[in-house]
C-alpha cells in the first residue's frame, strides 16, 4: 500500500464528471488532445472552422521550417484525404517559411498564407489553396501550384501577413512591407481569389498605410461586403505609437467616407503609446477595436472602440476608446470575439494583483455598457496564466483558452467557457477545465468556434521532451467539459469515505484503482481554492492511501472548517467532504 502527504506540487487532470455528460459521436477525441503532429519541432499553429463542424489547423516547423496542415473532424478524426500523423505539407521549398494564416475558402477547403525566405536574401509573401479532401487546388484554370505561389516579392521584406474571407472563395491579405526602405516599414495588401487571380492593382500590393515611419503589427477582419477593416500600430508621431485603422471596398480602394482617408483613420492618438491591436465584427457592418494603451504613463490597460463602417465613432463611446479595464498594475494581450449579436467579448492577461497573472474577461454591449468595471475573473489559480485567446459559442457565450502553469515549472492548457451574461460554466472548474495536462510543457494555444457549444483548441505540445520535439495537439471543448473519452479510457476508481471525519490531526482516504492512471487527488477549500495536494501522478492498480494532516501547500496548518477532497482521473471525477476541527 503506498501512502502519499500534502505535497508542493499541483497538477490537474484534463476531464471532470461533466466531460461524461455529452453522450455524442466523439469518442475518438482522446485525453490530453489528439496529435496533429509528429514530434519534429512544430510550432505557432493556427485554427479555423472549415465551414461546417470540423477545423483547419496550420503551423510550421519541422527540419526546413515548412509550412504543414490537418483537417480535423467534429469526432477528433483527420478528415478524409488528408495525412494523419505525416501531415499535409503545404510549402516545403527551401528557405525558412513562417507564421501561415489561414482563410475558409467556403467549401470546406482553405487559403494558406505565409512569409518566406526561398529567395535567400528576403522575405516575401506566399500562398496555397488547399480544398476539403487536403489536395491543391488546380481546377477551372487554377494558378496554384507546389510550395504556394508568390503573393507579393516587391523589394525589401514583408512580413507577418493577416488575412480574410473576401466572401467569395477568395481572400484579402495584408502584411507588413519594407519596399520603401530600411526603418519605414508600411502596409500592404492584396485580394486573391480561389483560383490564384489577384484582383488589385498594382500587382505587387495596393498601399495600406505608407506614412512615415513604421506601420506594424496589423491585423484584419471582414466587413461584411467584401472589402475589410485594418487595424496597426503606427508610430508617424515619432517615438509614440498610437492605434490607426483603414477601411477597404472589395475592390481595394478606400470606402467612401469623408472619415476614411488615405493612410488611416486615428482611432487612438492618446498620449504615450498604444499597441496590440485587435478586431471584431459588430455584427452591424461597423467594427470593435481593442489595444493595449499606455496612457496612464505608469501601467499598460485595455481599451476598445465602436465604429460605424463610415469611420464614425459608435454612441457613448468616447474619441480614443473606453477604458475595458483599468485596474491597478498592468493588463496585457488582449483578445476579442463579437457575442453573436451586436457586443464585444473580451479577455486578456492581468496582473492586478501584482503577484502573478490571472485571466480576466469582459463584456461591451453596442452602446458601451460593460458587466462590471475592469470585468470578472475567469481564472485566478497559483503561478499564473498566460496569452488567452478567445472565440464565440454560438449560444450568445464565448470560450477562452490559455496556457496554465499552476501544475508547477510546466505549462498546461485550460479552458473556460463564459455566458453572455458573465456566468462561468457551471460544469467546469472554477479556474477552468484542464484541455491538457501531459508532461512537459503546452503553450500557445489558440481556437475556433465548431459549432453551437463547442469549440476546438491547438497547441504546441512538448510532452516529448526538449525544446527541439514540439508536436501540435488538439481537443475539443463543449459545454459539459472536454471531448467525451472512450469508456476503455476510463479505469474503474472506488473512493471510501475519509476516517476520522471530522478530524483533529489527520485523515485517511483509500483509492482502489482496477488498472493503472493518471490521478490527481486534492484538498480545496469551500470556494474551490487549492489547499494541498494528496496525490499526482501514474499509480498503479490496487489499494492507495490517501492521507491529509491538516497542513496546506505551504506548510501551515489549514483552519478549521469544512473542505473538499477531490480525486480526478481521465473522464471523471468524485469529491467528498470533510471536517478539520481544529
Amino acid at each position: 500500500m503506498r501512502r502519499y502527504g500534502t505535497s508542493l506540487f499541483i497538477f490537474s487532470l484534463c476531464c471532470g464528471a461533466s466531460a461524461m455528460m455529452i453522450p455524442d459521436a466523439r469518442a475518438t477525441w482522446v485525453t490530453n488532445g489528439e496529435a496533429l503532429s509528429p514530434n519534429a519541432s512544430n510550432y505557432k499553429p493556427i485554427i479555423i472552422s472549415d465551414g461546417a463542424t470540423g477545423s483547419i489547423v496550420a503551423w510550421y516547423g519541422g527540419a526546413g521550417s515548412d509550412i504543414f496542415a490537418s483537417r480535423i473532424l467534429a469526432d477528433g478524426s483527420t478528415a478524409p484525404g488528408w495525412p494523419a500523423l505525416t501531415p499535409l505539407v503545404v510549402c516545403g521549398a527551401t528557405g525558412l517559411q513562417e507564421k501561415p494564416v489561414l482563410v475558409p475558402d467556403l467549401a470546406g477547403g482553405a487559403l494558406i498564407f505565409w512569409q518566406d525566405a526561398r529567395s535567400g536574401s528576403q522575405y516575401d509573401i506566399y500562398g496555397q489553396h488547399i480544398s476539403a479532401q487536403g489536395q491543391i487546388v488546380t481546377a477551372g484554370g487554377a494558378l496554384w501550384i507546389a510550395d504556394g505561389i508568390s503573393i507579393s516579392s516587391a523589394p525589401g521584406n514583408q512580413y507577418t501577413p493577416m488575412a480574410v474571407s473576401d466572401r467569395a472563395g477568395g481572400a484579402i491579405v495584408v502584411w507588413q512591407d519594407g519596399r520603401n526602405g530600411a526603418g519605414n516599414y508600411d502596409l500592404f495588401a492584396q485580394r486573391v481569389d480561389g483560383l490564384g487571380n489577384k484582383r488589385w492593382l498594382p500587382l505587387a500590393g495596393v498601399p495600406v498605410c505608407v506614412a512615415t515611419n513604421d506601420q506594424t503589427n496589423p491585423t484584419i477582419i471582414a466587413d461584411g461586403s467584401g472589402g475589410a477593416y485594418i487595424a496597426w500600430e503606427d508610430r508617424r508621431k515619432g517615438t509614440e505609437s498610437d492605434i490607426y485603422a483603414q477601411h477597404l471596398t472589395a475592390n481595394g480602394t478606400i470606402y467612401p467616407d469623408p472619415h476614411w482617408t488615405t493612410d488611416g483613420l486615428g482611432v487612438c492618438l492618446a498620449t504615450n503609446s498604444q499597441f496590440n491591436p485587435v478586431l471584431a465584427n459588430d455584427g452591424a457592418g461597423g467594427l470593435f477595436v481593442a489595444w493595449e494603451d499606455f496612457r496612464s504613463g505608469t501601467d499598460t490597460h485595455i481599451f476598445a472602440q465602436h465604429l460605424g463602417a463610415n469611420g464614425v465613432v459608435a454612441g457613448g463611446w468616447p474619441q480614443d476608446g473606453t477604458p475595458v479595464c483599468q485596474a491597478q498594475f498592468s493588463q496585457y494581450y488582449p483578445q476579442i470575439a463579437g457575442d453573436g449579436g451586436t457586443g464585444l467579448f473580451v479577455t486578456w492577461q492581468d496582473y492586478r494583483d501584482g503577484a502573478t497573472n490571472h485571466i480576466y474577461a469582459q463584456h461591451l454591449t453596442a452602446g458601451n455598457t460593460p458587466w462590471v468595471t475592469d470585468g470578472i475573473q475567469v481564472c485566478a489559480a497559483i503561478n499564473g496564466q498566460f496569452s488567452p485567446q478567445i472565440a464565440a459559442d454560438g449560444q450568445g457565450g464565448a470560450f477562452i483558452t490559455w496556457y496554465d502553469s499552476r501544475n508547477g515549472a510546466t505549462n498546461d492548457i485550460y479552458a473556460q467557457e463564459v455566458s453572455g451574461s458573465g456566468a462561468l460554466n457551471p460544469n467546469y472548474d472554477r479556474n477552468g477545465l484542464g484541455l491538457c495536462v501531459a508532461p512537459n510543457t503546452q503553450q500557445f494555444p489558440v481556437l475556433a468556434s465548431s459549432g453551437p457549444g463547442t469549440a476546438v483548441v491547438t497547441w504546441q505540445d512538448l510532452r516529448a521532451g526538449g525544446t527541439s520535439t514540439a508536436a501540435i495537439f488538439a481537443q475539443q471543448a463543449a459545454g459539459g467539459g472536454a471531448a467525451a473519452v472512450g469508456p476503455s479510457d476510463l479505469p474503474a476508481l472506488q473512493l471510501s469515505p475519509a476516517r476520522p471525519n471530522p478530524f483533529e490531526q489527520s485523515s485517511k482516504i483509500r483509492l482502489t484503482l482496477a488498472a493503472p492512471t493518471f490521478v490527481r487527488a486534492e484538498v480545496l477549500d469551500v470556494s474551490g481554492r487549492h489547499v494541498a495536494t494528496l496525490a499526482l501522478g501514474n499509480l498503479d492498480a490496487g489499494v492507495h492511501e490517501l492521507s491529509w494532516d491538516g497542513l496546506n501547500a505551504h506548510g501551515e496548518r489549514a483552519a478549521a472548517g469544512v473542505y473538499l477532497v477531490r480525486v480526478q482521473w481521465p473522464g471523471s471525477q468524485t469529491t467528498q467532504r470533510i471536517v478539520r476541527l481544529r
